[in-house]
């Protein structure tokens, strides 16, 4: 089973995990069957790991698309970025798309690393970048 199918087990059960520091804490674990904790211990550090990232990424306000593999931030009402984890290393590209298409019509690679903050940082500078491009031509359009 992977960690998100996991964290999709213990919330199907009514329980959650969290971060304090480095211990995982499992919110009403008297929920979860004998199996799930097992589990539970055997993957900890997966779990932390993939925790920790939910929180950097929320942090710097992307949208989880899945819990540990796959995130989403809104650009503007035409492109989005994604990080996303792939054959254990990571991405982050652009997309953009045009009204009434389903499909992009342009995408492109800001980064790839086998970190998920390096990739994130650089997610985050290639964000910057945009909203400073965007805040220059609204003042030019003046």
């Amino acid at each position: 089973m992977t960690v998100d199918s996991l964290l999709e087990e213990v919330r199907r059960y009514g329980s959650e995990l969290s971060l304090d520091g480095d211990k995982l804490i499992v919110k009403e674990a008297y929920k979860l069957p004998r199996s799930l904790i097992e589990q539970l211990k055997l993957n900890k550090h997966k779990f932390i790991k993939t925790l920790r990232n939910d929180e950097l990424a929320k942090k710097a306000e992307f949208i989880i698309g899945v819990s540990g593999l796959l995130y989403e931030y809104t650009l503007n009402k035409h492109s989005s970025l994604y990080l996303e984890q792939l054959n254990k290393k990571w991405f982050v590209w652009r997309e953009t798309y045009q009204r009434h298409r389903s499909e992009a019509i342009n995408s492109k690679v800001i980064e790839s690393g086998n970190e998920f903050e390096y990739v994130l940082l650089k997610a985050k500078k290639y964000i910057k970048f945009v909203q400073d491009k965007a805040s220059i031509c609204f003042k030019s359009n003046r």
